[in-house]
C-alpha cells in the first residue's frame, strides 16, 4: 500500500524577478505565508499576495491589458494580468522514521513552466514542460523521523523572453 503526505494549501512564499537555477542561492524567506498556495495561480493569490513584503517588486506580464468592448481592429488575447518571474515555495514536512525502507517520490502535478527542488538543501532536481507532472525521488535526501525543508522555484520565464517580461 502507498502512504501520501499531502503537500497541499500553506506554504511560505517568496517573489524573484531571477530565473532559478541549479546553484542559486536559496534567498532568505520573509515569513510570508499563503493559505492556498497549492495548488493554485499566482494570478488567483493577488489578495494574499498583496500582504506580502515583497509585493512591490513583483513584475506583471508588460503585454496586459484591460479589454473593453465594443472594440475593433485585432482583438488581442484573453490574457490574464499574468506575474512574471519566480516563486520560491517552502514548507516543512515531517517524514515518519518508518519510511527509511520505503521509496519516497515527490510528485507535483504541473507548474507553468520550470519548477527546481531542493529538500533539506541539496538540489533535487529540475522540471521544464507546461503544465505537466513529474516526479523525483527524494528518498536519500530526507531525514527520517525528522522534519525536512522542501523548498521549490516556479519559473515562469520561459513563457516571456530573457528578462522575464
Amino acid at each position: 500500500m502507498r502512504s501520501m503526505i499531502e503537500l497541499n494549501g500553506k506554504w511560505e512564499l517568496l517573489y524573484s524577478e531571477d530565473r532559478p537555477e541549479i546553484n542559486s542561492i536559496i534567498p532568505t524567506f520573509m515569513n510570508a505565508y499563503v493559505t492556498e498556495a497549492v495548488p493554485g495561480y499566482w494570478e488567483d493569490m493577488i489578495p494574499s499576495l498583496q500582504m506580502a513584503p515583497y509585493w512591490n517588486l513583483v513584475k506583471f506580464n508588460p503585454e496586459y491589458r484591460p479589454l473593453r468592448y465594443p472594440m475593433s481592429g485585432t482583438v488581442p488575447d484573453m490574457v490574464l494580468e499574468t506575474i512574471v518571474g519566480c516563486f520560491w515555495y517552502r514548507r516543512n514536512v515531517h517524514i515518519d522514521a518508518d519510511c527509511g525502507n520505503k521509496s519516497v517520490i515527490f510528485h507535483c502535478g504541473g507548474v507553468q513552466n520550470r519548477a527546481l527542488l531542493w529538500v533539506n538543501g541539496r538540489f533535487a532536481g529540475e522540471h521544464c514542460g507546461y503544465s505537466t507532472p513529474f516526479f523525483f525521488d527524494i528518498s536519500e535526501l530526507l531525514h527520517y523521523g525528522e522534519d525536512n525543508e522542501i523548498i521549490m522555484a516556479v519559473s515562469n520565464h520561459e513563457a516571456h523572453n530573457e528578462s522575464g517580461e
